[in-house]
């Protein structure tokens, strides 16, 4: 992960037993996915697991952009305490043009 800005995304399948979510971390250098989870329901949890397996995997010793669609789960409390709790990572605002790479997950 480096210095390298990560983009994350929640998006739905449509499975036989119902809804799954998916949230995904993306390395938007080498485009590479960091870091995701899958539940039954969207949560906070959710997404914050998505980005827990991120760090764990790369291990940030600079500074780390974020770049989210920062929705409820992104910007909730618990996800908020663990970006403080990590100091290199940072939040990007939302009109970033990071952007362009959401669709892609």
């Amino acid at each position: 992960m480096g210095s390298s800005p990560i983009a994350s995304d929640i998006t739905y399948i449509k499975t036989h037993a119902g809804w799954l979510y998916r949230a995904v971390v993306i390395d938007l250098f080498s485009r590479r996915v960091v870091g995701w989870s899958a539940q039954p329901r969207m949560t906070t949890d959710l997404a914050l697991q998505a980005l827990r397996a991120a760090v764990w995997r790369r291990k940030p010793k600079a500074t780390v952009m974020i770049h989210s669609n920062q929705g409820s789960r992104s910007t909730s409390r618990e996800c908020q305490l663990f970006l403080s709790q990590h100091g290199p990572l940072r939040q990007l605002p939302r009109n970033c043009r990071h952007r362009k790479f959401l669709p892609a997950l």
